[in-house]
């Protein structure tokens, strides 16, 4: 973990002042001593926190226009020897595995020329015995900036947010487009539990565990060991949604600081505190969805009212069956309460639809329909 104190730091030395003595200027600006800053400097080097000082050049005012990125399909269980091997390179200065599309290895190698710099790619991942990879050119370049840290004042109001979002007791119920993937992060029961809740509603779905699991054949399998450090490599940037099912709860918080800095929604299972989203007890007979919810105060409530819902002998699947076509023909929400209401309360069709006679009450709300969307 990092403390504020030297996330304080860290958002004022990636841009150091050009002066002479640029850790004194900074030291000034939070009111420390300048030892101490450079200490926490050391000491975030020294963890990792901080690759390296050193200087940004602008390689196109240098004459370096050849801007290649490189997309290459390589094998799952080689991935990471050959990641590193291309990392090793010196003129490769960006390297990532990403899931999600059909090239999973990525990188970026750059040269004056366009002829050179495919000639030293191919020979590159040739050399690995890689064949199938695309050559992608920069053409015109809309923005391009390292990442910052925030200011402490950013900070602060981050952390308020935070506090407000897990301390929230009022919860919206809504309807997710699920458009893009959903990540799941763990396996066993409760992980499987999760992918036949999801998969009722999308097939684009990426589990994340450590051992094999048997899931169904739509649902992409990785297999890996995670730690605090490496699970965000797993969750594409069009991620609709993750579910953090992991017996780890420091990767799982990981997971869900990480999703709330990305706007990605995120629940974190038996811990709605750090979760921004909660799946209700859901009950789905067809195209009819009905959902109930605690506000995550006692889900086994939830779904004792979903048992008692789902033994109901009320057909409402058979209803929506029925009057969603009618629905769709009508304009304006008069007609369409009231021409439905005349439908839903038919005797007649009631009664067809307890004796699952389903073709005979379609015929019977079409003959009211028919009257009565004239009039």
């Amino acid at each position: 973990m990092i403390s504020d104190e030297e996330m304080a730091v860290l958002s004022e030395v990636q841009r150091l002042p050009f002066v002479s003595e640029p850790f004194a200027e900074i030291a000034n600006r939070l009111g420390m001593e300048e030892n101490k800053v450079i200490d926490i400097c050391k000491d975030l080097l020294n963890r990792g926190m901080i690759r390296r000082f050193g200087i940004s050049i602008n390689h196109r005012r240098v004459g370096i226009k050849a801007n290649l990125m490189v997309v290459a399909n390589v094998p799952e269980d080689i991935i990471d020897k050959i990641g590193k091997k291309i990392a090793a390179f010196d003129e490769i200065t960006h390297c990532y595995y990403r899931v999600g599309w059909d090239y999973n290895l990525f990188f970026m190698i750059h040269s004056a020329s366009k002829e050179k710099v495919i000639k030293r790619a191919s020979e590159i991942l040739e050399n690995l015995g890689l064949t199938n990879y695309k050559h992608m050119f920069s053409t015109r370049e809309f923005k391009k900036i390292p990442f910052e840290v925030p200011k402490p004042i950013e900070i602060l109001k981050t952390y308020q947010n935070h506090e407000k979002l897990i301390s929230n007791t009022y919860k919206l119920p809504v309807v997710l487009n699920l458009a893009g993937p959903v990540v799941i992060f763990g396996g066993g029961k409760v992980g499987k539990r999760k992918v036949e809740y999801v998969s009722k509603f999308t097939k684009h779905i990426i589990v994340v565990a450590k051992d094999s699991l048997e899931l169904p054949e739509f649902v992409k399998l990785h297999s890996f060991d995670l730690s605090p450090k490496n699970f965000s490599q797993f969750i594409p940037e069009d991620t609709s949604l993750v579910i953090a099912a992991l017996s780890d709860t420091q990767i799982n918080v990981g997971i869900s600081e990480y999703c709330m800095t990305q706007n990605i929604l995120v629940n974190v299972v038996d811990n709605p505190t750090i979760s921004t989203i909660i799946f209700p007890a859901l009950s789905k007979k067809g195209d009819l969805n009905i959902t109930i919810s605690t506000g995550g105060k006692c889900p086994f409530l939830s779904k004792k009212i979903r048992e008692y819902w789902d033994s109901s002998n009320e057909d409402w699947a058979s209803w929506l069956e029925i009057l969603a076509p009618f629905r769709k023909n009508l304009v304006g929400i008069h007609d369409k309460n009231r021409i439905l209401s005349k439908i839903y309360n038919n005797p007649e069709i009631g009664s067809y639809i307890l004796n699952q006679q389903l073709d005979k009450a379609k015929i019977k709300a079409e003959e009211i329909y028919n009257v009565f969307s004239k009039h």
